[in-house]
Formats: structure tokens, sequence, C-alpha cells
């Protein structure tokens, strides 16, 4: 692994430091948004997902050197910004438009491979408050709605028992 410290592992160094699987970039790629605007480099989930192995190699050993080097090329640091026109909003004012920006697949390839790690983590080593619902397998914000009622009731039940 070659990092800011010359080639050393941090002291801290965790698994999740490790170099990206060929799996773990085949399932990011699965995950990936169809039918979406491409950013700046012109390229779309739907190509990378018809890359044949040895490109998909190629494609792994430059996530992988990114992830070592602790640096993002310039170009995945650019995106394009599309102003929308809101529903039934006037053209001719500034905030009828909603700004969309549009980024390259490739980085948010990368960033998918580094959130499911992340998260692959988080959950394995059970780092999460439990009461954290968003952004998570199987739970949803929606789980604190269900669960609010049944937290009244038993907080009335134990002030009169």
């Amino acid at each position: 692994m070659n990092g800011m410290n010359g080639g050393k592992l941090p002291a801290d160094y965790q698994p999740f430091n490790e170099p990206f699987t060929i799996n773990a970039l085949r399932i990011a790629l699965s995950r990936c948004k169809k039918n979406t605007s491409p950013g700046e480099d012109t390229i779309i989930s739907e190509i990378l997902a018809q890359l044949p192995h040895p490109r998909l190699l190629a494609l792994l050993e430059l996530f992988n050197r990114v992830w070592a080097n602790w640096m993002l090329p310039v170009s995945g640091k650019n995106s394009i910004v599309v102003p929308i026109l809101k529903p039934q909003k006037p053209a001719h004012e500034g905030n009828s438009y909603r700004p969309i920006e549009l980024t390259s697949v490739l980085c948010k390839l990368m960033e998918r491979l580094v959130t499911d790690r992340l998260t692959w983590h988080m959950e394995v080593n059970r780092l999460f408050n439990r009461f954290q619902s968003c952004f998570r397998k199987l739970q949803s914000c929606q789980d604190h709605i269900v669960r609010l009622p049944d937290d009244i009731q038993r907080a009335i039940h134990a002030k009169y028992s």
C-alpha cells in the first residue's frame, strides 16, 4: 500500500484499507444507476457494465491506485452543473431552477466502492447507533415513525406502574 507515509501501513491500519477486489467492483458496478446523464468524461454506466474482464482489471488497478495514494485525479473533481426549470415556475427568475450536477460515472463507481466498504465495516463492527435507520439495509426513516407510538406507550406505562 502506497500512502502518504512512504509506503508503510499507518499505525491505525484496518482491513478496510485493503485494495478493492474484482468482486467488490462487479457488485458496485451492478448497483450503479442506469440511464443517467454522463459527466464531463461522457462515460455512462452501461458502457462500464459491458467491459471485458481484462478492462475491468485495469479499472480496478486505477481505483486501487487512487485508494492507496489517497489522491483523486483532478478530472474526478470536476462536474457539470445544469439548471433545470422547476414545474410551473417563471423562467426569468434564478430561484425557479434547481441545479443538477453531472459527475463522472467513474467517480460515482469509486464512491460506491468506498461506501460499500465503509457500510460493511460499520455493520460488522456494530458501530452504527442502534437508532440509526437511514442509509442502512432493511431499515428506513419510517421505522422511527412506527416505533414512536410504542415508545410513548412504554413511557406512559412506566410512569404509572
